[in-house]
């Protein structure tokens, strides 16, 4: 692979090590029955970038392209988000082909807490139980924002029989507009939660949407819409978590907080 190669060789090990994961990722799916027997396809172009192809002094990232020839160049000394990454560590950089993802990581206490809390993820609320009581957290808003812009696709999709070419930039718009309220709701909730009920430790439940489809359409698109990976997602990071067994999990209609 290293053949007529004019790069830094370590993207080559990038690019192994990535699809080897991808590989790995289908495989485990693949055996718990959640994928079919196509082979993954990368559809979008990406790089992971090793430590070893990047510098990072008062607050500029220099990343490596060809050695001692080529470099990109990023100041970050003026970022909006300085403030925020303020005593983290910078983690892992993702190259576009339009864009650099930065990624930071803050430590987090790993003492042992007494405090628990475990949350029931459902479709219009995240109920939780701990030593305060019942806790009710309304996701009904996140809900009603993915059924307000899948109407608004549908609406695109019918213009692009007449103006395509509107039809395509206008899905672009909106398709990018929907994704940042999303993950603006998902990091104010998770945020929120991390700081409301800081020593605890946050157990949640592991669920899979592969196993809850059915063969009703309805069904499957609201399941479709959930986010319930991003949630815990996000907490992982913000909050001590810990994954458990959905089954038997409490449906109890519970006193909003």
């Amino acid at each position: 692979m290293l053949k007529d190669w004019n790069y830094a060789s370590h993207y080559v090990d990038s690019a192994i090590k990535t699809a080897y994961s991808i590989l790995n990722s289908w495989r485990r799916n693949y055996i718990k029955g959640e994928r079919g027997r196509n082979k993954p396809v990368v559809k979008r172009r990406f790089v992971r970038v090793k430590e070893t192809l990047y510098r990072f002094r008062d607050w500029k990232i220099a990343i490596t392209i060809k050695p001692r020839q080529l470099y990109l160049e990023f100041d970050l000394s003026k970022a909006w988000f300085r403030k925020r990454v303020e005593g983290c560590d910078l983690g892992e950089l993702i190259l576009k082909e339009g864009e650099l993802i930065i990624t930071f990581r803050k430590p987090i206490s790993s003492t042992n807490t007494k405090k628990r809390i475990a949350w029931d993820l459902n479709l219009l609320s995240m109920d939780g139980f701990c030593d305060r009581g019942w806790i009710r957290v309304n996701l009904k808003p996140l809900y009603t924002l993915h059924i307000t812009y899948e109407n608004l696709r549908r609406k695109i999709q019918r213009l692009s029989k007449t103006k395509p070419k509107t039809a395509k930039r206008l899905m672009q718009k909106y398709s990018q507009r929907y994704r940042n309220r999303v993950k603006d709701f998902l990091h104010k909730l998770t945020t929120k939660l991390a700081n409301e009920f800081k020593d605890y430790e946050h157990g949640f439940e592991n669920l899979e949407k592969q196993g809850m489809f059915t063969k009703r359409k309805t069904h499957n698109r609201v399941i479709s819409k959930q986010n319930w990976k991003q949630i815990i997602a996000l907490m992982s990071y913000k909050a001590n978590i810990r994954l458990l067994d959905p089954r038997n999990s409490t449906k109890l209609k519970i006193k909003e907080v």
